[in-house]
């Protein structure tokens, strides 16, 4: 009689679960930070590449201070920002209310 195997290895990553099409190709934004001035909170880009820049350390107490560093930079691609309208909000007991 011939062996049988039993157990095969793992097929794919833990981390990513679970395995599925995403449904929409732009993320969901679940929360904005809070801010007192009147600003854009984000907009939309595209990760272009990597890079560096050199540095000069000037924080007080660094063990490197006065010296060149490479720090990792991203680049991003981003379209001119053209405003289609803005929204405010009023608030009541119920909640934050659109006013127009």
């Amino acid at each position: 009689m011939g062996h049988t195997k039993r157990k095969a290895p793992r097929r794919g990553s833990l981390q990513f679960r679970p395995h599925s099409r995403a449904k929409r190709m732009y993320p969901n934004i679940r929360n904005w930070p809070a801010r007192p001035q009147v600003a854009p909170l984000g907009f939309s880009g595209y990760k272009a590449g990597m890079t560096h820049v050199i540095v000069i350390d000037n924080r007080p107490k660094s063990p490197t201070k006065g010296e060149e560093l490479r720090i990792p930079v991203t680049i991003l691609e981003v379209p001119p920002i053209k405003v289609a309208g803005f929204r405010l909000y009023g608030r009541t007991t119920y909640g934050l209310k659109a006013l127009g």
